[in-house]
């Protein structure tokens, strides 16, 4: 090789590192990634005179709509389940929400996790959050609803809960009942085949999400009129 072809050959091996790096920050940035959410936590009474829920981790803020349903709903939209799984916590099991006495406001989606691009939902590695529709008219208020949860499906490599309107079977069904999506960890984030993820004891956390899901069903479902011993998934 000559002299010029060897500085040009070095200066790709330069060029071509900084400009692969320079890409991939574009696409973060347009994905949402490295973006502050706007904390859904609300200071004050604020929220009006809309439905709510009181769990350990704060006090839930809902909305009710019709939208051409036989009936009104209530829904509880983007509560987190699980603690931030960006940061020091990637990779790793999911870890159980804080408690807190602050007040939420679920009247829009969450982020969905990370996935292959779609531009119609927000991602971001904050993504452990759950949506429940459930009808106003709830008949005997003494008697706990069924609840349905939702699993997505994508082969565990993309998908998200909000891409199913569950609220129609809410609305179209013939006994009340609770309906429940929610997301969790897929792709590299949830299922990363490694190595290093068996030696750390880290592999397959996107079902970990799942577990811990169902454990807040367990723990919470009770408070928006859910029986924790009817839950089908």
């Amino acid at each position: 090789m000559s002299n010029r072809g060897l500085r040009r050959y070095l200066r790709w091996r330069v060029a071509l590192p900084l400009i692969s790096c320079t890409f991939l920050g574009i696409f973060l940035l347009h994905r949402g990634f490295g973006k502050e959410l706007l904390s859904p936590y609300l200071p004050g009474d604020i929220m009006g005179n809309r439905p709510r829920v009181e769990l350990r981790q704060g006090k839930i803020r809902g909305q009710e709509s019709q939208a051409g349903y036989p009936q009104v709903l209530e829904s509880f939209l983007g509560i987190p389940y699980g603690q931030d799984t960006g940061g020091q916590n990637r990779f790793k099991a999911p870890r159980h929400i804080n408690s807190s006495s602050q007040k939420f406001d679920a009247s829009t989606f969450g982020a969905r996790c990370p996935a292959p691009p779609d531009n119609q939902a927000l991602q971001s590695e904050d993504c452990l959050n759950l949506n429940i529709w459930r009808p106003k008219e709830r008949g005997d208020g003494e008697k706990k609803m069924p609840v349905l949860v939702y699993f997505h499906g994508g082969a565990f490599n993309s998908g998200y809960g909000a891409a199913r309107q569950i609220s129609n079977m809410v609305a179209w069904s013939t006994e009340p009942m609770i309906g429940l999506s929610f997301n969790y960890r897929v792709g590299a984030f949830g299922f990363l085949p490694s190595g290093w993820s068996a030696k750390e004891g880290i592999l397959n956390v996107g079902l970990r999400d799942q577990v811990l899901l169902l454990e807040w069903v367990r723990e919470n479902i009770g408070a928006f009129g859910g029986d924790p011993d009817q839950v089908y998934v």
